[in-house]
């Protein structure tokens, strides 16, 4: 199989080639890009503009003058029947021809379904990631031989979850338990920039404005979960990464996203006929006001260990662990505080269940739960303020706007203590907690 995939790259690649200096094309190109460099004084960083060769064909006008574009596709001529071969081993060899659910042209099925999915996107993925058309890539033809194997053996890909984020900074890079966390390099935050960054001049033949963000989300730091997947699923796999954040606010590490992560199939051909990248909507979004923390090794590995022992959850609220974990998730990641999805966190870590007495029940529960951690005495009053501030919210009255501040902080920072807590030793106990109350704990009332 290996010297079928090797042969069928560079086959490909020649009657490509051949093909552009018919036409008199180059086979290599210049490009310019931005890369982000740091300031000189160190408090900042700035956008430059780089050269860099990319493959003849990563010019879409290229592509297109190569193509048979009058049959609709941007395919270049000739080019299946170089591939034929493959395209044939694959279909006797996998069920990678069947009719899909979903995802790219998922109606067509045989040695189309098997060409236009699998085949063509590796083809193009190889011709275009090549610095000079003229030139092989032993290594790379090497990886994707590979990756072909994987797929038509197994059925699978590997599959990356990505996470771009600020505020925190690695002091080196960390690849632990399937996790990791790295910083972006200076050519990938030039092209999130350019990605973000409006460009040219915005259209005068209306009053319409086209709304964007005033101070816009720039990442510096990559978080990154690999696994198996079968590239026809659908569901974007976001739970470990869900784990994972929730970790980091449990230990004190605050961050900002985007407001979504992404999907994305390894290697990137194998998922471009199914509909890769996926991009899924994830409760951190940009916050002002998070200051940097430098993290260290040591201290990543023990919050990815930490995120192992999280108990899985999602965000539809369908059981305690999606109610408590998933309300922290939201309050933390989102730009403005939310007192009331702190609040409900403590009320499922402390209540669940319970229907009578529920405000006293939610002071004195927590005081005893984390009697271990904090002072029982300030546990209490806290809770005790946090639950009137969110009642009144509730009930339409207007909160002194100091009040609804120091009542947010106490819960974000109560509920994120008591929710380390439940996955460090379980969940609260109501008989122990009432019985813990009955003691009359000293300045408890």
């Amino acid at each position: 199989m290996s010297e079928l995939v090797t042969r069928t790259l560079e086959e490909a690649r020649s009657h490509v080639l051949a093909q552009l200096r018919a036409a008199g094309l180059p086979s290599s190109i210049t490009r310019e890009g931005l890369t982000v460099v740091p300031t000189e004084d160190g408090t900042g960083w700035r956008t430059e503009s780089e050269e860099r060769q990319v493959s003849g064909i990563a010019d879409y006008a290229a592509l297109a003058y190569v193509s048979d574009i009058e049959t609709g596709s941007m395919i270049p001529r000739g080019l299946r029947d170089v591939v034929d071969p493959l395209t044939s081993f694959v279909l006797e060899n996998s069920s990678l021809g069947e009719r899909q659910d979903w995802g790219f042209m998922p109606n067509l099925e045989g040695e189309n379904g098997v060409f236009r999915r699998v085949v063509l996107p590796m083809v193009l993925h190889y011709l275009t990631h090549l610095a000079d058309l003229a030139t092989s890539d032993d290594t790379l033809v090497a990886q994707m031989a590979g990756d072909v194997e994987l797929l038509i053996v197994a059925g699978r890909t590997r599959a990356t979850l990505q996470l771009p984020i600020d505020g925190l900074r690695m002091e080196s890079p960390v690849d632990h338990l399937g996790i990791g966390v790295r910083t972006l390099t200076n050519r990938e935050r030039g092209a999130w920039v350019e990605s973000t960054f409006p460009t040219g001049f915005e259209s005068s033949a209306s009053d319409f404005v086209v709304a964007r963000p005033w101070d816009p989300f720039y990442p510096t730091t990559l978080v990154e979960i690999d696994t198996e997947v079968d590239p026809r699923s659908q569901e974007p796999l976001i739970d470990d990464l869900l784990r994972f954040a929730l970790a980091c606010f449990l230990s004190g590490l605050d961050f900002t996203a985007s407001g979504f992560a992404t999907q994305v199939a390894r290697p990137r051909w194998a998922g471009l006929g199914f509909g890769s990248p996926r991009h899924r909507p994830f409760p951190v979004e940009r916050r002002p006001g998070v200051r940097e923390t430098v993290v260290t090794e040591e201290e990543m590995k023990a919050v990815i260990e930490f995120s192992q022992c999280v108990p899985p959850f999602t965000l539809a609220e369908a059981s305690r662990e999606d109610i408590a974990f998933g309300r922290i998730m939201r309050g933390s990641g989102s730009s403005e505080r939310g007192l009331l999805d702190f609040a409900i966190a403590l009320e499922a870590i402390l209540l669940y269940g319970l229907r009578d007495e529920l405000s006293f029940r939610f002071s004195i529960y927590g005081a005893g739960f984390l009697a271990d951690r904090l002072s029982p005495i300030e546990t209490y009053e806290r809770l005790k303020r946090i639950y009137k501030t969110r009642s009144s919210l509730v009930h339409g009255e207007v909160v002194d706007a100091t009040a609804k501040a120091d009542a947010t902080r106490d819960a974000e920072e109560l509920a994120r203590a008591m929710a380390r807590k439940v996955v460090e030793v379980g969940w609260p106990d109501p008989k122990s907690l009432e019985a813990w109350a009955l003691s009359g704990p000293t300045g408890v009332q």
